[in-house]
C-alpha cells in the first residue's frame, strides 16, 4: 500500500515497523517523521469527537439518520484537521492540484461503498494519505517532463486539472470521470449570487449531477491561481471542501476538511479563501476580470 502511493520500499518498512504495522500511523510516520497515535481514529466511530475536529456544537450528525440534513443544519461546518500540508511534506509545495484530484478520487472512491458515511471517512488519516499520493503523483509528473527533455513545461511548477489529467495514465484518478464540459469558468465577485460566482456555477453542477443519477455525491476541483481545492456536493445539500493549504483565516494550521450544511455555507468559506480582487481605476475591465477568474473541473464516480 504504501509503495503503491510512491515511497521507497526501505521507507516503507520502516514507517511500518515503528508504528506495528498500523498503515494509517505509517503514512502519519512517513510524513511528519513522529508516530502518532492520533492518525487513526478510534474503532468504536468516536473519531467525529477527536480532538482534530473542530465545532461548535456536540450533536454526531449521520447520513444514515434520516433527518441528518435538518440536524446538519443547525451546526456550524465542522473542521477535521490534518498536521500535515504540502508544504511540509518534501517536493509537495506546488502541488496542490494533484493533492485536490487525489483527494475527489478517494473520497468518490469511498462513497461508491455500501451505506457510506462522510463523517466516518474524513479523517486526519485521510488527508495525510491524500496528500502523500497527491504529492506522489505530482513528483512522477515533473520528473517525466524533465525526462523527457521537456524544459518549457518542467520549469512551470503550477499545473492546471487539465493539464494533470492529460500527463497520467488514466488509472491514476480511476474511480471518477468528468461530468460534462471539462473545465466551467467563472468569476469571483461581491455578489455571491453572480451569474458567474461560486454559487450559481456549483449550483449548476450539482443540478446537473441530479439529472444524470450517477450517483449522490460529486467532486468538483477549484483553481484560483495558483492555488487549487477541491469540493464534494451531495444531492442532499451537504458540501465538503478539501484543501491542501494551511489557512490562518480558518485556524486551520494544515491541510484540513470542512464539512457544510449547503451550498451557500460552503459559498461564504470560498469567498474567505478566494475574495475578489479590487482594481484600481487605471487597470481594464479584461484585466480585473483576469485576476477574479476560476476554473472548476466537475467529477463523479466511474460506473
Amino acid at each position: 500500500m504504501l509503495m503503491s502511493m510512491g515511497f521507497p520500499a526501505s521507507q516503507a518498512s520502516e514507517a511500518l515497523r515503528a508504528t506495528d504495522g498500523d498503515m494509517d500511523r505509517a503514512v502519519n510516520y512517513i510524513l511528519t517523521g513522529s508516530v502518532s497515535s492520533s492518525a487513526s481514529p478510534p474503532s468504536n466511530g468516536s473519531s467525529r469527537s477527536s480532538p482534530n475536529r473542530n465545532t461548535t456544537n456536540s450533536i454526531s450528525p449521520s447520513r444514515n439518520n434520516k433527518d441528518s440534513s435538518m440536524v446538519l443544519g443547525t451546526l456550524e461546518p465542522i473542521m477535521i484537521n490534518c498536521d500535515a500540508s504540502q508544504y511540509t511534506i518534501q517536493n509537495g509545495r506546488s502541488a496542490c492540484t494533484c493533492i485536490a484530484l487525489a483527494g475527489a478520487n478517494a473520497f468518490l472512491s469511498e462513497m461508491s461503498k455500501p451505506d457510506p458515511d462522510p463523517f466516518e471517512i474524513i479523517t486526519p488519516a485521510f488527508l495525510q494519505r491524500v496528500l502523500a499520493r497527491g504529492v506522489w503523483v505530482y513528483h512522477q509528473l515533473m520528473q517525466k517532463e524533465a525526462s523527457t527533455g521537456n524544459s518549457e513545461k518542467s520549469n512551470v511548477e503550477h499545473k492546471s486539472a487539465e493539464e494533470v489529467l492529460l500527463a497520467v495514465p488514466d488509472t491514476t484518478f480511476g474511480s471518477m470521470t468528468a461530468q460534462g464540459r471539462t473545465v466551467v469558468q467563472g468569476i469571483i465577485d461581491d455578489d455571491m449570487f453572480h451569474p458567474m460566482g461560486f454559487r450559481r456555477k456549483l449550483a449548476s453542477l450539482r443540478d446537473d449531477m441530479a439529472k444524470t443519477v450517477r450517483s449522490s455525491w460529486m467532486a468538483v476541483v477549484i483553481t484560483k491561481t495558483p492555488e487549487t481545492v477541491v469540493v464534494c456536493l451531495s444531492d442532499n445539500d451537504e458540501c465538503l471542501l478539501l484543501d491542501s493549504h494551511p489557512r490562518p483565516e480558518l485556524q486551520a494550521t494544515g491541510s484540513y476538511a470542512m464539512m457544510h450544511a449547503d451550498l451557500d455555507s460552503l459559498c461564504l468559506t470560498l469567498f474567505k479563501l478566494f475574495p475578489p480582487v479590487h482594481m484600481t481605476s487605471d487597470i481594464s475591465e479584461t484585466m480585473a476580470m483576469m485576476y477574479n477568474s476560476f476554473d472548476l473541473y466537475p467529477f463523479q464516480q466511474r460506473t
